[in-house]
C-alpha cells in the first residue's frame, strides 16, 4: 500500500458519515462501543475471581500447613501430607461412597421431577391460573432454610409418630422403615428430604427454558399428528438440552455442598451412614479443629466439582453440541 493510500485509509477511519472528521466524543463513543462486551463481562469475571478462584487458591495454600483452630498463627508446613493422609484413609472412601449415592440420587430425582412438573404445568390442562398457583406454592420448600427443613423432616420421618410412616401404615405397610434410625434406610430418608427441597429450583429453571420454545413448533407437531409424548420427546426435550445441562451442573454443585440439613437431621449417622464429604469437611474443621486437613478436603471437593462439570459437558457432546 502506498503512502497516499495509507493516509486516505486513516482519514476514512476517523471520518464521520459524510467524510467529516469525527469529534472527540464520537471517537470516545466508538472506543467504548468496541470494548463494551469486555466492560460488561468484567464484573462477572471479577466476581468469579473473588468468590471462587481466590478462595480455592487460599484453601490450597492452607492445606499445605498444619493449622489448628486453637492457634491459627502457629502453622507448620507439611506439604502434601494432608492429601496423603486423606487418600490413604479407608474412612475417606466410605465418605466418598456416601457422597456419590447422595449426590447421584438427589440430582436425578430433582432434575427429573422438576423437568416433568415444568412440562406438565407448561402444557397444563389445569388452566393458567392453577398452573401459576402450583408454581408459586411449590417454590416454598426451596425458600425454606436448611435448618427448618432438617428439623421438619426429622419429625416427619420419625418411625413412631412421623407423618410419612403414618401414611405408609394407612396404605397397608404394617412395619414401615425406621428411616433415619436405620443403617439401611437413613440415606434414603436424607435423599428424599433433599429432593423435596431442591426440586422447586429445577421446576423454575426448566420453566424458564420452556418459555423460550416457540408455540409454532407445538402447533406444527399437532398438525403433523404427533401425540403428547411424541411432542415432548421430539420437540420439548431436545430444545431443553442447554437448560437440562446447566440444571444438572448447578444442582450437582449445590448438592455436593449440602451439609446443614444432614447435620440437623442425622449428624451423619447412624454410624456415619449419611456422612458426606461436605459434612466431613465441616467436622474436620470445627469439631476436630484441623483447618489444614479440612482445607485439603475442600480442595478435593473443588476438584470433584470440576471433574463432574467436565463429565456433563462430555456426555452432552461438548458446549457447542449442548447449546
Amino acid at each position: 500500500m502506498s503512502d497516499d493510500q495509507s493516509y486516505l485509509s486513516t482519514l476514512d477511519d476517523i471520518a464521520g458519515p459524510e467524510g467529516q472528521p469525527m469529534s472527540r466524543s464520537e471517537r470516545l463513543y466508538e472506543a467504548v462501543d468496541s470494548r463494551l462486551p469486555y466492560i460488561m463481562i468484567a464484573p462477572v469475571f471479577l466476581m468469579v475471581i473473588g468468590l471462587i478462584l481466590y478462595p480455592a487458591v487460599w484453601a490450597f495454600k492452607l492445606s499445605l500447613y498444619e493449622t489448628q483452630i486453637v492457634n491459627l498463627d502457629d502453622q507448620t508446613f507439611v506439604g502434601l501430607q494432608h492429601y496423603v493422609d486423606i487418600l490413604t484413609d479407608p474412612f475417606f472412601y466410605k465418605i466418598m461412597k456416601n457422597s456419590a449415592v447422595f449426590v447421584g440420587a438427589s440430582v436425578i430425582g430433582q432434575v427429573a421431577i422438576g423437568t416433568a412438573l415444568a412440562i406438565l404445568l407448561d402444557r397444563s390442562w389445569l388452566g393458567d391460573r392453577i398452573a401459576r398457583f402450583f408454581r408459586a406454592s411449590y417454590i416454598l420448600p426451596w425458600a425454606t432454610t436448611a435448618v427448618i427443613v432438617g428439623y421438619s423432616w426429622t419429625f416427619m420421618l420419625n418411625p413412631r409418630v412421623g407423618l410419612v410412616n403414618e401414611f405408609l401404615r394407612f396404605l397397608g405397610w404394617a412395619n414401615p422403615p425406621a428411616w433415619i434410625n436405620s443403617l439401611e434406610w437413613a440415606m434414603a430418608g436424607v435423599v428424599i428430604m433433599n429432593i423435596w427441597r431442591g426440586t422447586p429450583f429445577s421446576l423454575i429453571f426448566q420453566t424458564s427454558g420452556l418459555q423460550s420454545i416457540q408455540e409454532t413448533l407445538y402447533e406444527a407437531a399437532n398438525v403433523g399428528g404427533a401425540s403428547t409424548l411424541q411432542t415432548v420427546r421430539h420437540v420439548t426435550l431436545p430444545l431443553l438440552r442447554p437448560f437440562i445441562l446447566m440444571n444438572l451442573i448447578l444442582v450437582t454443585l449445590f448438592t455436593f455442598n449440602v451439609f446443614g440439613m444432614i447435620l440437623v437431621m442425622t449428624g451423619g449417622g447412624p454410624l456415619n451412614a449419611t456422612n458426606v464429604l461436605a459434612l466431613y469437611m465441616y467436622e474436620m474443621a470445627f469439631d476436630l479443629g484441623n483447618f489444614g486437613k479440612a482445607s485439603a478436603l475442600a480442595v478435593l471437593l473443588f476438584g470433584f466439582n470440576v471433574l463432574t462439570v467436565a463429565f456433563y459437558l462430555k456426555a452432552f457432546g461438548g458446549i457447542k453440541q449442548a447449546v
